[in-house]
This record gives C-alpha cells, structure tokens and sequence, in this order.
C-alpha cells in the first residue's frame, strides 16, 4: 500500500513537472515527451494490475494539478489586468483634479483679482482640460481596444504564439505607462497657465513685468496658441481615423513646440 502511494505521488510529481509552464517554454516537444514517460510507466507495471492503477491515478493526479495551477495563473493574471486598469482609470481622473488646482494656484499668484482668478481658471480649465479629459477617454474607451488590436496583428504577422500575449501586454503597459502621461499632462497644465495667466496679465496691466516686454509675451501667447489649436487636430485625429499613437505623442508633440 504505501509503494502504490509513493508511486502515485512520485508520478503525479513527474506529470506536473513535466507539463509546468517553465518546462513548456523551455520544449518544444512536451506531447512526445509525455506520451514517453506514459509508455515508460505502464510497460513498467504491465503485469501488475496494482501498480498500473497507481500510475494512472498518479497521471491524473498530474494532470488535475496542471489544469488547477493553470487556472489561478489565469485568475491572477486576470486579477492584475483589474487592477492595472481601475488604476489607470483613477489615475485620470487625479490628472484632472490636479490640472484644477494647478491653474487656480497659477492665477491665484499672478492675479490679484479674485473674480480675474475665478473666471480664469474657467476658461483656461476649459481651453487646457481637453487633454486630460481626452486620456479619460483613452483609458476608458480605446487602450483595451488598442492593445487588443495589436496582438491580434501580431498574431496573424506570425510575430508571437499564445505564451508571448502576456510579454506584449506587459510591454504595451510599460510603454504607456500612466505616470508618464502624468508627468507630460502637469508639466503642459503648468505651462499653459503660465503663458496664459502672462497674456491677460500684460492686456490688463502692460507693466506689470520689468523683467520681460509685453509685446514678447503676446508673441509667446500666440505661438503658444498655433500649437494648442495644432495639438487639438491631432487629437481628433488621433480618436476618430487612426489607432497609430496615444495621448501621450500629442502632448509630447505639444511640448516639443512649445
């Protein structure tokens, strides 16, 4: 009774080694290397109809514990793709938020009018807030899409199998990456309020700066302004005729012509 058992386990140890996901990347010939050890062991125990239970229970014991390990590695995979995803979407809207405050605190030191902040901060919100609004967007309507589309090129390409899916998700994750976009998105909100809160300051109050003319300021406004307008066409572009580039290459194009 106890050789059966050890037997069983000894067995089921060797299935379940054998068709692991580290044994199945390192081989490409597990079916002919499982249906080798399968004749192994039966023609071991050929005449011994005892030991040749055992096997078979020690195989299906291997495999029932393949087919488990299999399903909570999908589980946590899925578990991850959650996650990743609530916390990309929370992560928007942060941006969003946090692109409020930072145009009420740029008004709030350049303008001493507070009705000037308020109105402000309105406009300038509604001029700026398209691009966080637009990785809202992104985040909720197109990454899961995109990132879709692209495996299934990469499949029909012939470029990846079934067990490098999970490597192009975790590389498209890496790449897109939200804290980059956050990083793009406070520093162009900043920006944009600086140069925005400079223009209304040198229209209402042409000396207030000693230490830079006003007509230069208008000059970097409207500048400022061709790019804003020019970021706002390939936004729209980039959401109703091409998958080609995410938020984040618009507001990288953004600040580079700033």
């Amino acid at each position: 009774m106890w050789n059966r058992r050890k037997k069983r386990r000894n067995v089921s140890k060797e299935v379940s080694e054998l068709l692991s996901p580290a044994s199945i990347e390192k081989s490409k010939n597990i079916p002919q290397q499982l249906r080798n050890l399968l004749l192994e062991k039966l023609k071991q125990e050929q005449n011994n109809d005892k030991e040749l239970n055992s096997v078979i229970e020690g195989i299906s014991d291997g495999i029932e514990n393949l087919i488990d390990n299999y399903l909570e590695l999908v589980a946590y995979k899925a578990q991850v793709q959650r996650t990743r995803r609530t916390f990309q979407r929370t992560m928007s809207f942060f941006l969003l938020a946090l692109s409020g405050v930072i145009i009420f605190f740029v008004s709030s030191l350049l303008i001493n009018d507070l009705s000037g902040i308020i109105v402000f901060t309105l406009v300038v919100g509604a001029l700026v807030g398209i691009f966080p609004i637009s990785y809202i967007a992104y985040s909720f309507y197109k990454s899961e899409v995109q990132k879709e589309r692209l495996a299934n090129d990469l499949r029909l390409l012939g470029l990846v199998s079934e067990q490098n899916i999970d490597e192009i998700n975790e590389l498209y994750s890496t790449v897109y990456n939200p804290f980059q976009f956050g990083v793009y998105i406070v520093l162009f909100v900043t920006l944009s309020s600086l140069i925005f809160a400079s223009y209304y300051i040198v229209t209402t109050e042409p000396n207030r700066f000693n230490f830079i003319e006003a007509n230069t300021v208008k000059i970097i406004f409207y500048a400022f302004l061709g790019s804003y307008f020019f970021g706002i066409q390939l936004l729209v572009r980039r959401y109703n005729v091409t998958f080609h580039s995410p938020p984040i290459s618009k507001m990288t194009c953004e600040l580079v012509k700033e």
